[in-house]
């Protein structure tokens, strides 16, 4: 209940006790004169019961505003448990990661190496080709004839 619903509340609890108290007050006219101290001791007694009420509502909220933060507390650390797991998963397998990919790099080395190879061998033989094309026909010196 927010204050103002308490206030309203206080407030009929108020107007259906005056209309109790005058009720009583016709019914028994001899006794007018100590009706009104009634009504003051009625009246007090209500804004004390809803000062009790207000304060009852102000502990229900605090208490569910504790739950909420407890509840929020307890994602909060399941999350960081989670993400702390998954970390030690992934750490476990960073060195059979590094593994594969040092392996794969050395494949991929070699295969490079080779294919320089025979390119440097087809290189050498185009070079040889364009060096005795550049000689005249039939010279000693020719490249080929080497």
């Amino acid at each position: 209940m927010a204050c103002a619903e308490v206030a309203a509340l206080v407030l009929i609890v108020d107007v259906i006790v005056t209309v109790a108290v005058d009720r009583r007050r016709t019914e028994r006219p001899g006794q007018a004169g100590r009706g009104g101290s009634g009504r003051a001791k009625l009246t007090a007694s209500i804004a004390v019961g809803g000062g009790g009420l207000f304060t009852l509502y102000l502990v229900a909220r605090r208490q569910r505003t504790q739950e909420l933060e407890l509840a929020q507390r307890e994602r909060v650390q399941d999350h960081a448990e989670l993400v702390a797991e998954t970390n030690r998963v992934h750490a476990e397998k960073v060195p059979e990661h590094t593994a594969q990919v040092a392996e794969a790099n050395r494949v991929d080395a070699e295969r490079v190496a080779a294919d320089n190879r025979v390119d440097a061998a087809a290189r050498r033989v185009t070079e040889l080709f364009a060096k005795s094309v550049e000689q005249p026909v039939g010279c000693q010196n020719s490249a080929l004839g080497r």
